[in-house]
Formats: C-alpha cells, sequence, structure tokens
C-alpha cells in the first residue's frame, strides 16, 4: 500500500465517527459483553461482526510477518497495536516504514502459517454457521446505520479488508484476487505455501 493511500485512509477513518450516528450510551459494558460471550441480547450478526474484528489482525499480522522486524520501521507493535483498534493502529505502518526491507527472521513460523490459517477458518466458518442460522442481516445493516460504534467498526472492518487485499498483492500472490472475498479469500491465500518474499512499494 502506498504511503498516500494508507494516510488517506487513516484520515477517512478518523472522520468516519463524525460522519455516523451516536455511540450508545452504553458501549463499554456492551463490548465487555460481547468480549465475555454474552451475547443473549445481541443480534447475532454483530456479534460475528465483532468477533471478525479480531480474526483480522491475525490474518494480517501473518501476511506481514516478515517485516515484523524490518527496518527501519519494524510492523511487529502496528500489528499488535490493530488487536486493540484494527485499522486505526495498522495504517500508520503504511505511511512510516519508508523503504522498510523484509527479513527471513520467520521460517519456523512459515511452516505453521498454513495450520494457523486452517484453525482461523474453521472459527471464520463457525461464525458464519452461527450467523445464518440464529442472524438477520436487516437487524444488522439497521444497527449499523443507528449506533456509533458498529457504524465505525464496519468501516474498520472494510479498511482492513481492502488492506489484506493490497499486502496479498504486494507479496506477489498468484491468486492475490482470492483476497477481495472477506476473510475466507485471505485465510485460502495463507493455506497456501509461500511465495518468494517481496519488497513493498512505498
Amino acid at each position: 500500500m502506498t504511503r498516500p493511500l494508507a494516510a488517506l485512509a487513516w484520515l477517512i477513518l478518523f472522520a468516519v465517527p463524525w460522519l455516523g450516528p451516536s455511540v450508545r450510551p452504553d458501549a463499554g459494558a456492551w463490548v465487555v459483553d460481547l468480549l465475555t460471550g454474552q451475547w443473549s441480547e445481541t443480534e447475532p450478526w454483530v456479534v460475528v461482526h465483532f468477533q471478525l474484528m479480531g480474526v483480522w489482525p491475525m490474518l494480517i499480522g501473518l501476511q506481514l510477518r516478515h517485516y515484523w522486524l524490518g527496518r527501519p520501521m519494524p510492523a511487529a507493535p502496528f500489528c499488535l497495536a490493530s488487536f486493540g483498534v484494527g485499522a486505526y493502529g495498522l495504517l500508520p505502518w503504511f505511511v512510516l516504514r519508508g523503504a522498510t526491507p523484509g527479513t527471513r527472521a520467520t521460517p519456523r513460523l512459515d511452516r505453521f502459517v498454513p495450520w494457523i490459517a486452517g484453525g482461523l477458518g474453521v472459527t471464520t466458518l463457525g461464525l458464519l454457521g452461527f450467523g445464518l442460522l440464529a442472524g438477520r442481516p436487516a437487524a444488522w445493516l439497521h444497527a449499523a446505520r443507528t449506533d456509533g460504534f458498529i457504524w465505525t467498526m464496519a468501516a474498520d472492518f472494510a479498511v482492513l479488508w481492502a488492506t489484506s487485499a493490497w499486502v496479498a498483492r504486494e507479496a506477489g500472490r498468484g491468486r492475490w484476487w482470492w483476497a477481495i472475498a472477506p476473510v475466507l479469500g485471505t485465510i485460502a491465500l495463507m493455506a497456501e505455501p509461500s511465495p518468494p518474499h517481496h519488497t513493498p512499494e512505498t
């Protein structure tokens, strides 16, 4: 991802909360409920959406594993930040990285990536199955239109999705376009053997 595009996406993300509905007064307690599995009063597709926001950082972190210790700007701190704040924490790396070279410091991890991807795939399919069986997409859409937290989370999801596809393209994945399918497409790519490493454009 180029610096200007990453910077623009980051600025847009900061504008998103101001352009959407207000956040529910009990948002903090509600998030705690989502984290602890107390989902009985929450639309299942909202639960699925929230849980997938935890899958994305793992996927993109694996995609960027050869830059975790890159110089002059290691990706590891930004990947870790994305677990808490999503693309808000990840995109600054694409702006600041400069000509950050990759490193082959993770060959042991490379062997486990397909297995990790498989585990994430099973998790994702389970979440989607839960949504399909118990949820109503229209209820999620209504929530996204009326709840500022879900509105912002939807924008964050979209940016992480686009970022994952871009990283796959930069990495020289022959079937990078699989990543156009959100989450599962990237998982399918990660389940394949790693291609030769490429230094990304800046």
